[in-house]
């Protein structure tokens, strides 16, 4: 098992527990409560979760008012046990997308646009399948500056060609350097590169019409783990039963029992690396043109500048997913912050 990914299920394990310490909160009633420190892992659900909910929040009261599109970069079966020993590559396939949509729109309509690039790794049995979800703006600014670009149109066929020259191109590369891990030798990593080069690559679009129904679908890959707790219909020692909905069989529920080893391994191949982004800004959302290109565009468009927004705080996270008030006592009274609980060591039976 990877350090980091053994150091996440350690910090998942003790989520909302006395190891990490709690803060306690009073009412005049005298009524007390203590709330446990979380872990704030990605791999979390409940901490997964509230990531979730505070991206949409963020990204939602940044991005312009104008139509968007959402896109799915998928990739070849043979190219995923290849990824998953080469983790390396990862982050590299969102940079690999985004580059390649902003140089289409840069090249077919002389245009920037915003752009986000999210990757995915898991499919609903939680095995490894990476793909990059990515929501374009189909409006954008031309390149001098001066002038809005609207009804950009990606051609799928066009798209589809450049992204996957632009993925045969970096795996050929790692190949050659001898940088690349597999059971296969050189020579036939090289023979099945050349054979995807000819071959047409699926790209799927998402039924979302909006940028609120776009980010809802892809946010749900950034801050939640791969399986919710409500998929878990049983489990013990030996094995886990849970249920996934399968897309390729109409949707249809379908319900897995594979031992708890397995689920485990499946879980942490999706545990992301420290400091790896799981989404990546393009275009006219790049950091270089926020302060720039981004305020013109918005001008152009006759939008204000964003507001800043209060940052969602636990109890409001709460609240909105479960109308609960964490901070209000039974009759009630308004908690108050009243002091803090230092981390207890988990104590282990001898």
């Amino acid at each position: 098992m990877r350090a980091h990914a053994r150091a996440t299920l350690n910090k998942m394990l003790l989520c909302g527990t006395p190891a990490l310490g709690a803060e306690v909160f009073s009412s005049i009633d005298g009524e007390t409560r203590t709330v446990y420190h979380t872990c704030k892992t990605r791999a979390c659900p409940s901490c997964g979760y509230f990531q979730t909910l505070r991206f949409q929040q963020e990204v939602v009261n940044h991005l312009p008012d104008i139509p968007y599109r959402g896109l799915i970069l998928t990739i070849p079966d043979r190219y995923w046990e290849i990824l998953r020993l080469n983790r390396q590559l990862l982050p590299d396939l969102a940079a690999l997308g985004g580059g390649v949509m902003s140089d289409l729109a840069r090249e077919r309509r002389q245009a920037e646009v915003p752009l986000i690039a999210v990757l995915h790794t898991f499919n609903p049995e939680l095995k490894f399948k990476p793909h990059l979800h990515v929501v374009v703006g189909l409006t954008g600014l031309g390149l001098n500056g001066d002038k809005l670009v609207e009804n950009i149109f990606f051609s799928k066929d066009m798209l589809q060609e450049r992204w996957r020259h632009a993925l045969l191109d970096r795996l050929e590369l790692e190949v050659r350097q001898g940088r690349l891990r597999s059971d296969l030798r050189q020579k036939q990593l090289l023979e099945n590169i050349d054979y995807e080069r000819v071959i047409l690559w699926h790209i799927p679009e998402h039924g979302c019409t909006n940028k609120h129904e776009l980010l809802a679908y892809v946010a749900r890959y950034i801050g939640r783990p791969p399986i919710a707790n409500s998929r878990i219909l049983e489990f013990d020692a030996h094995h886990v039963r849970f249920r996934y909905r399968d897309k390729l069989d109409d949707d249809r529920v379908h319900e897995a029992t594979i031992s708890t080893q397995e689920f485990l391994d499946r879980l942490i191949e999706h545990i992301r690396e420290p400091y790896q982004h799981g989404v990546r800004y393009f275009g006219l959302l790049a950091p270089r043109a926020k302060s720039t290109r981004y305020h013109a565009f918005r001008r152009l468009l006759g939008q204000p500048e964003p507001s800043p927004i209060h940052p969602l705080r636990w109890a409001e996270g709460l609240y909105l997913s479960f109308g609960v008030n964490p901070l209000v006592d039974s009759r009630g009274n308004p908690m108050t912050w009243s002091h803090r609980l230092p981390p207890q060591l988990p104590v282990i039976a001898s």
